[in-house]
């Protein structure tokens, strides 16, 4: 027996911790990590503020979780064929947004890593 009177190899019930906590417990234990995306299969009519406010939740949820090595990435193809990409939100910012060219589509990638400490 161990110092809180389990036996090694039982089952340790946490409690109820919110969906990110176990997913970042399990990612932890086993190496493994998740991807999820959302594509649209209709066009979408965003502007430049909808991504900026995205990029702020991202950096709130951040805070909040106490991630390490946390970043955005903003990807934005245009209609005569240029790719353009963006290592942050505040480069995404400055862009020239004077370019005679229409924009065919929008990727956002949010990458980050929780900490997790946890007390038996």
């Amino acid at each position: 027996m161990n110092n809180s009177g389990s036996s090694a190899g039982e089952a340790v019930k946490i409690g109820s911790n919110s969906p990110q906590i176990m997913q970042a417990l399990y990612s932890e234990l086993t190496g493994k990590t998740e991807k999820i995306s959302k594509s649209y299969s209709k066009p979408k009519i965003v502007n430049i503020d909808d991504i900026l406010s995205i990029s702020d939740k991202w950096n709130q949820f951040c805070e909040q979780y106490h991630t390490t090595g946390s970043n955005i990435t903003i990807e934005a193809k245009f209609s005569n064929g240029e790719t353009q990409k963006f290592s942050s939100s505040d480069r995404f910012r400055i862009f020239d947004k004077s370019l005679p060219y229409t924009t065919e589509s929008i990727s956002i990638e949010l990458k980050g890593r929780l900490s997790l400490s946890l007390r038996w």
